[in-house]
């Protein structure tokens, strides 16, 4: 019996147009190419708003601040995962402002680096940030 990836995209927030199927799209292709298709289970991608990331930073994290993106490994083993990975699209808009992006490329961006977390990814120090920005730009235009 083949296993696969489940990914569900639920929108909890009314500030963007949420695409579920582009979403997939974009978590399937990051999954398949960094993760050599060896994963299976079940990710969550949720979009919120700042008021939400902040209440669940501060629940699960310790740290009463909006931020981008949370990602939490539920569980994985050599070759199924379970995660969740929480979107603030309020922080896309705002972002897209300072960096001179788009809302659209920012949720992208975020979705993709909560993914990139949840393989073992991080941007501790130089070097590791580096590599994670490198990645991240292979699939966010």
């Amino acid at each position: 019996m083949k296993r696969h990836l489940k990914i569900d995209v639920i929108n909890r927030q009314c500030r963007l147009a949420i695409s579920a199927a582009g979403i997939r799209k974009l978590a399937t292709q990051v999954f398949k190419r960094e993760a050599k298709n060896k994963l299976a289970g079940q990710v969550n991608i949720c979009f919120v708003d700042d008021r939400c990331i902040k209440e669940l930073n501060q629940r699960f994290l310790g740290k009463p601040v909006t931020t981008d993106v949370l990602a939490f490994e539920n569980n994985m083993s050599a070759c199924d995962i379970q995660a969740d990975i929480i979107v603030s699209t309020q922080t896309a808009v705002n972002n897209s402002v300072t960096f001179k992006t788009t809302p659209l490329y920012e949720m992208r961006l975020y979705v993709v680096h909560g993914i990139l977390h949840i393989l073992g990814f991080n941007d501790n120090n130089q070097r590791a940030k580096h590599l994670m920005r490198k990645t991240e730009r292979k699939y966010v235009h």
